[in-house]
């Protein structure tokens, strides 16, 4: 599944940082500095004696961790934590076709031939798992 349109303000999170973690005045120059996720990991692991930066080391280590394979990483965590979670798993369409037979799921996924699907109902019930995620 491929996710877009997902953007973050870089510089909210940053305040969000300061606030949080209390870094001196020090500490607040260097993260107002950064301007990339990679470049804030950087700056907070070179100067990791400040107050507040170890803790922030490990809030950025778990927004790495929890971001998966996204190429931002604070993006990535705020989907993947909050955004997707709140994605309905199940849709309901007001108009629908009704299947004439029934699906063994194993042979389906198999690419098998299931019942008496003409290719039209075939196509229906491919895309009817391709959006459950089936």
């Amino acid at each position: 599944m491929t996710t877009t349109g997902v953007s973050v303000d870089f510089s909210i999170f940053k305040d969000w940082l300061i606030k949080t973690f209390g870094v001196g005045n020090q500490g607040k120059e260097f993260i107002n500095e950064a301007d990339s996720f990679s470049n804030l990991k950087d700056t907070v692991t070179e100067n990791s004696t400040l107050p507040g930066i170890k803790e922030i080391k490990t809030e950025l280590e778990k927004i790495k961790k929890g971001s998966g394979r996204w190429k931002n990483s604070l993006a990535g965590y705020i989907y993947r934590t909050f955004i997707s979670l709140a994605i309905p798993k199940l849709w309901y369409f007001s108009d629908y076709f009704s299947l004439p037979c029934r699906i063994n799921f194993n042979d389906f996924a198999a690419g098998k031939p299931t019942g008496s699907l003409s290719s039209e109902e075939y196509k229906i019930v491919k895309a009817l798992f391709e959006l459950s995620g089936l």
